[in-house]
């Protein structure tokens, strides 16, 4: 599996390529965990903010494919936007490079790690000579960020 892989506080992170649509410089700086842009229907969502490293800068924007939300969360997403929601983009760090990923390689994560409170927006990680890496499972993600931002289950 293609994922597009980006480094955060010494942790590389992988997002699959099938759910990317584009990637974008930010259109803005983000001050707290997620906003929206109603104009225009965007909810920004920022990483750093979401790990706690809110001083981290997030420069590049991944848009997310539209991708099977759970339906509270797609409500909290058209409230966030004011009604209009359009697209997600996820603000992080630079996307490092574009690595091919077999499925065989990608260890599962114990059972206890997808646990509320704890990891369960990851599929699982991978070992290689550059070290680790976790792969992000997008609508985890988001639902999360929905709901540590107070706006959903």
């Amino acid at each position: 599996m293609k994922n597009f892989i980006f480094v955060f506080d010494h942790l590389a992170f992988g997002i699959p390529a099938a759910c990317v649509a584009e990637f974008v410089q930010a259109p803005v700086v983000l001050d707290t965990l997620i906003e929206a842009d109603s104009a225009l229907g965007d909810i920004f969502c920022s990483i750093p903010h979401f790990f706690r490293k809110a001083a981290v800068a997030a420069p590049h924007g991944i848009v997310l494919k539209s991708l099977p939300y759970p339906e509270a969360v797609i409500e909290a997403l058209h409230r966030y936007a004011g009604g209009k929601f359009h697209r997600i983009l996820l603000l992080t760090t630079p996307i490092e490079r574009e690595i091919e990923v077999p499925d065989e390689t990608i260890l599962q994560l114990p059972t206890f790690l997808s646990l509320p409170g704890k990891l369960p927006f990851l599929t699982g990680v991978s070992f290689s000579d550059t070290g680790m890496t976790a792969y992000l499972d997008p609508v985890l993600l988001v639902s999360r960020i929905i709901r540590d931002a107070g706006g959903g289950p």
